[in-house]
């Protein structure tokens, strides 16, 4: 038996021409497509590899600045502790002057009762006018010595 399948049959040169033509268009058009989402893949990596080197940029200086913090962190406790030493000594030292001055008072007031006590007794009392008269008689004798000497 025969095939009875539909034979192609030469196409019309007209419109062989149009389907050229609209598939040239079309391939035109897929190339220009191509070439701007090419062109804009481009741009986008270098956006990404600017992005990228703005991070590593902004990266290196956190990094930097994070250890010049630690650096100054670091120094000031050694400061610290210094200081905190200073603090100890001087407080110590505080407290040595405190004790001595605690212990001057005292004897300032033991010293003072002495002298409270001395003036109240009765040979102070007893010897006071000759203590007086010898004041009165100081100066007199400061003059004869000093005339003494220049004759």
């Amino acid at each position: 038996m025969l095939s009875t399948s539909p034979v192609p049959q030469p196409a019309d040169p007209a419109h062989m021409e149009q389907a050229l033509e609209n598939e040239t268009q079309r391939r035109i058009q897929l190339k220009r497509q191509m070439e701007l989402q090419r062109q804009a893949f481009s741009e986008e990596l270098e956006r990404r590899a600017s992005l990228d080197q703005r991070l590593t940029t902004e990266k290196e200086s956190l990094h930097d600045a994070l250890a010049r913090a630690h650096a100054e962190t670091h120094r000031l406790e050694l400061e610290l502790a210094d200081r905190k030493d200073r603090i100890s000594a001087l407080e110590q030292d505080l407290t040595g002057r405190t004790e001595q001055i605690s212990a001057l008072e005292c004897r300032i007031f033991v010293l003072e009762q002495k002298i409270v006590d001395l003036r109240s007794s009765t040979s102070w009392r007893v010897t006071g006018p000759l203590r007086r008269l010898a004041r009165l008689l100081r100066p007199a004798a400061r003059h004869a010595v000093r005339g003494e000497g220049r004759s």
